[in-house]
């Protein structure tokens, strides 16, 4: 049944099959612009996607796993790019802290506003350049369907003038419980880039991302992702 759904998603770019569970209102994944959804003490999730740059003829394959641990989330990850000519392997950690009286309850309808604090770092395990990160997400929830996300901060690179803004803004709208459309804008690496996606449920706990993005000079970039959900210590 899921090898299904999963061929009618990939298919429909994203379409999917209802479900019982609502899906979850977060839409960072492998879009650029961070949601401020914590997940639930003891709650976890593995992640990984596929990103091709056409103009690069380049593959980036991200890994990472994330828990809540009471108020916080804390997530690692890899991120590799290959060929090695237009990159290589980079490490990173990230931490997320909900701001009180302005983070979504699990099982609860989704706050009108809800805000959080995220720090990241990052570093070349081949011994380069290390990042930090600092950012604010926000999101404004006028109905269960539509949300506006926005992001602000600032990162760090270890390089002259290092220091760079981070801003974002995206619009999400779920037609169904079990789909989202997503559009976003962000500068997060000195260039704007835009993105449009969608993110299906296809089982109770996994999500599909389906995504196209451009930039300026680094040109169109596809992505495919999957979001699994577990406990942890089950």
């Amino acid at each position: 049944m899921m090898s299904d759904r999963f061929r009618l998603c990939v298919l429909l770019a994203g379409l999917a099959v209802l479900v019982s569970t609502a899906l979850p209102a977060r839409a960072a994944g492998p879009f650029d612009v961070e949601d401020p959804g914590v997940l639930a003490s003891s709650a976890c999730e593995a992640e990984g996607w596929l990103e091709h740059a056409r103009k690069e003829r380049s593959n980036l394959r991200h890994l990472a796993v994330g828990c809540g641990v009471g108020p916080l989330e804390l997530r690692v990850g890899m991120e590799s790019i290959r060929p090695r000519s237009t990159g290589g392997d980079v490490g990173a950690f990230q931490l997320k802290w909900g701001l009180p009286g302005l983070t979504d309850v699990p099982g609860d309808p989704p706050r009108t506003w809800a805000a959080t604090l995220a720090l990241a770092a990052a570093r070349d395990l081949g011994g380069g350049a290390s990042g930090r990160e600092v950012l604010l997400p926000v999101t404004w929830t006028p109905d269960e369907r539509f949300s506006v996300i926005a992001n602000a901060g600032y990162r760090w690179a270890d390089e002259p003038d290092g220091r760079r803004r981070v801003r974002g803004l995206a619009l999400t709208w779920s037609p169904a419980d079990t789909l989202k459309a997503i559009a976003e804008r962000s500068d997060r690496a000195g260039a704007w880039t835009n993105r449009i996606g969608v993110r299906a449920q296809i089982e109770p706990r996994t999500l599909l991302d389906i995504a196209i993005a451009h930039e300026r000079v680094a040109g169109t970039r596809l992505v495919v992702g999957l979001t699994f959900g577990f406990e942890a210590g089950h």
